[in-house]
Order: structure tokens, then sequence, then C-alpha cells
């Protein structure tokens, strides 16, 4: 059930304009992301109850596991991804060439790569939310049950969705090998808070979209693909 939803969204994400050009050193201005996501924000009356059908829907279908994982991963954290960095794609190398296992904890310099990101992507995401001011569902449909905390924060594009694909993005030019399987949990985190009912499905998809135009831009950086180069060297080679 989370596969699908979490296809659903990758799917639409797809079908959107080219990332826009133009990012500030730091942050990228409010006017390049806001045509993106435009098509998203203001729904008609048709699609809302669309996007609600789907909230209610995961309130009705998810599990005491889908409840346990989405109070979890509220926060995109580095060790969200733990499980996923921790895999093996060629196991049968093994045998002649050691792994060493995976720890988050041993990776300070990532975790703080992942927190310059955060900082400069949040005011942003505020930015946006102003800009469309989009209520949380359960604020305007009573029969929403969220999974986790009330929140009065607009809800249009989720800040999870955002930094679970800019984490992704991220943590794969550490791992290119595992570049598939950490956009599948970047989006994860996104669906997750759908499953939680404190975000529209359009508001998870916003997010992606979002994520992926600001990743592309801050990664690309110059002192920002020095620091990604310093911390690999550091950290994972």
């Amino acid at each position: 059930m989370i596969k699908i939803l979490s296809t659903l969204l990758l799917a639409l994400a797809a079908s959107a304009p080219a990332a826009a050009q133009g990012c500030g050193a730091q942050l990228m201005e409010l006017s390049t992301a806001t045509p993106k996501l435009s098509r998203f924000a203001h729904l008609s009356s048709e699609a809302l109850h669309q996007d609600l059908a789907v909230i209610l829907w995961l309130q009705r279908t998810r599990t005491a596991s889908d409840l346990a994982r989405v109070r979890g991963d509220g926060t995109p954290t580095l060790e969200c991804f733990e499980d996923v960095l921790d895999h093996d794609p060629n196991p049968q190398q093994r045998a002649v060439m050691p792994r060493k296992g995976y720890r988050s904890a041993e990776h300070p310099r990532t975790k703080a790569l992942l927190e310059h990101a955060r900082t400069d992507l949040l005011p942003l995401v505020s930015s946006l939310r102003n800009y469309y001011g989009r209520p949380r569902p359960y604020i305007t449909f009573p029969m929403v049950e969220p999974a986790e905390a009330r929140l009065s924060t607009p809800s249009f594009p989720s800040s999870s969705a955002a930094l679970g694909c800019v984490y992704a993005c991220i943590l794969s030019q550490f791992r290119p090998d595992l570049k598939m399987a950490l956009h599948e949990r970047g989006r994860l985190l996104g669906t997750d808070r759908v499953v939680a009912g404190s975000h529209y499905p359009s508001d998870a998809l916003g997010g992606e979209i979002l994520g992926h135009l600001f990743a592309t831009q801050w990664i690309n950086q110059p002192e920002h693909r020095q620091l990604i180069m310093d911390v690999c060297k550091a950290e994972w080679e």
C-alpha cells in the first residue's frame, strides 16, 4: 500500500515541468520555485476531495506497524536512511573484499552537511507555505484523525517530503550504488506524512518537486561540491 502511493507520487512528479534555472548562493528564489508548484497548491473542489479520499483511505487501512513508522520518522534525519546505507548490493564480492557495516554515529560530518542543507531549505519551505496558506487536512476536514501532533503551520508543501528528497540526493553522492533505494526511502518520508494525516498527497508531491529543484541547485554550488568531496574523503572512502 505504501509502495503504491509512493509510486503514484513519483509518477506525478515526473510529469512536472523541468527544473527551474537560477538559484542564489544559498537559497533558491521564491519566484523560481512558485511556478513549478502552483498547479498543486490551490486545488479545485473535486481535486481537493480526491486528495482527501486518499487520506481517509490511508486512515482506515494503516496498520500498527505503519503508525509506529510514521511516528518515528516525523523529522527526516540521517538515521532514517541507516538501514538503506547498511545494505550490501553485492554480497557475493565480500568473500574477497570484506565490507564494514554502516553506522550513522560514525558520520558526524555527513550529519552536519545534511543539517547545512536543511538550514538552507527550510526558509524556502516557510515562504512557500505562507504564500499559499493551505490549512492542514484535519483543520479543514474534522474527520481526518492525525497519527501525530496537530500543527497549526500551513500544509503546502511538505517539508518532510522536500527534506527526504534533498537528503537522498546528497547521500547518493556518497553511495551512487544505492541511489534508487535512497530515493525510494526519501519519498517514503514524505508519503508517511500523508499516512499520518498531516498532509495531503499533493503536499508531499509538491515537497518532492521542491526537493529535487533545490537539491539540483544546492549540490552544484561550488562551495557545496567542495564540502561534499571533503566529507566523502573523510567518511565514505
